[in-house]
């Protein structure tokens, strides 16, 4: 029987792509949800840091508030502190809309970021699949040189199961 080895996944970046990644924050997993969770992650990057501090508080605000009464209603009546369960719920749901607003408005400000957003998933995770299973190695060996594959095989664990990326 033929021994079974996992091969090595690897994507290649140039290093625009990796700064681009590095503004935002970005991981390769961010990729994977796909093209619009990847808007709102870089999204949420570009919204002025008061109006996520603004949010931060009024969530606390408002679970302290909520704690604060569900105390009251227990004494008072159970089956009200159950109800109080779902309105906060609905209250966290209204806020995290809101706060999703916030983001796409700053990435509507912001197009460069809606084109990086694009760019990068084309590149990193193309047609919702690595980029490994959509692009051949030939034009990769153009863009970063002839010894791009010496620069992998010296990069990445050969016989690992994880995906690794490589900056070229």
């Amino acid at each position: 029987m033929p021994v079974a080895v996992p091969r090595a996944g690897f994507t290649v970046l140039d290093a625009r792509s990796q700064k681009r990644m590095k503004r935002y924050g970005l991981t390769l997993a961010d990729f994977f949800p796909g093209e619009e969770a990847l808007r709102q992650k870089i999204a949420s990057t570009l919204a002025p840091p008061e109006v996520g501090a603004v949010m931060t508080r009024t969530a606390s605000a408002v679970d302290g508030a909520v704690d604060q009464l569900r105390a009251a209603l227990t004494s008072f009546d159970p089956s009200l502190a159950k109800a109080l369960g779902l309105s906060a719920r609905k209250i966290h749901h209204q806020l995290s809309r809101i706060e999703g607003k916030v983001g796409r408005e700053a990435l509507r400000r912001d197009a460069r970021a809606a084109r990086d957003a694009r760019s990068l998933n084309g590149l990193i995770y193309p047609e919702r699949h690595l980029q490994e299973r959509i692009y051949s190695f030939l034009p990769l060996l153009a863009k970063h040189g002839m010894d791009l594959a010496a620069r992998v095989y010296e990069a990445i664990e050969p016989c690992g199961g994880e995906h690794q990326v490589l900056v070229a």
